[in-house]
């Protein structure tokens, strides 16, 4: 949305007036708020001009939880609070430690037919703690029978024959 930006003024919609102390006809200079500076205008039409919260969050296109949040980060940290906050997990309880991982890789490449069962006993035995779950030995790692069944076992077209079978260049097969 694109406001004129003042420092000691509220501009609660577009701007439309030209800049103080020009003329009619003078090129209006129009730029895009952040959207830190837009929060901090509406949290200022609240505060000093004693707008209602209402009124200035239907002028921003708000709802009027988000001016209150706003309020509130506001009286808590000033203008950097206003800022965009990460939506990043502060922890993850079932991720898996990167030593356990990695070991769980190497087995993985070492012993392609062992499964999650296996691997997490292993990994238990050999000390690792929290020892993984065999579903966070699954996640890291994936299911290695469902690989190595694709390499090992032939096409379902190609062994059921006939219509389904995938036919080489030049070969006919018939019903």
């Amino acid at each position: 949305m694109l406001y004129a930006h003042s420092a000691d003024a509220l501009h609660l919609g577009p701007a439309l007036f030209s800049s103080p102390g020009r003329g009619r006809g003078a090129a209006q200079v129009l730029r895009e708020l952040s959207k830190v500076e837009q929060r901090y205008d509406a949290v200022m039409g609240v505060i000093k001009d004693g707008l209602a919260v209402t009124e200035v969050a239907e002028k921003f296109g708000v709802t009027r939880q988000s001016l209150h949040a706003w309020l509130r980060r506001y009286e808590t940290g000033g203008i950097e609070a206003l800022a965009d906050r990460s939506h990043r997990p502060k922890s993850v309880p079932h991720q898996i430690d990167g030593a356990a991982e990695a070991r769980v890789l190497e087995l993985r490449r070492l012993h392609p037919f062992w499964g999650q069962r296996t691997i997490a006993h292993r990994l238990a035995k050999e000390g690792y703690s929290p020892a993984p779950s065999e579903s966070g030995v699954y996640r890291s790692g994936g299911d290695p029978h469902r690989q190595w069944s694709r390499i090992l076992r032939p096409a379902l077209g190609q062994r059921l024959g006939g219509a389904l079978r995938q036919d080489l260049p030049g070969e006919r097969h018939h019903p």
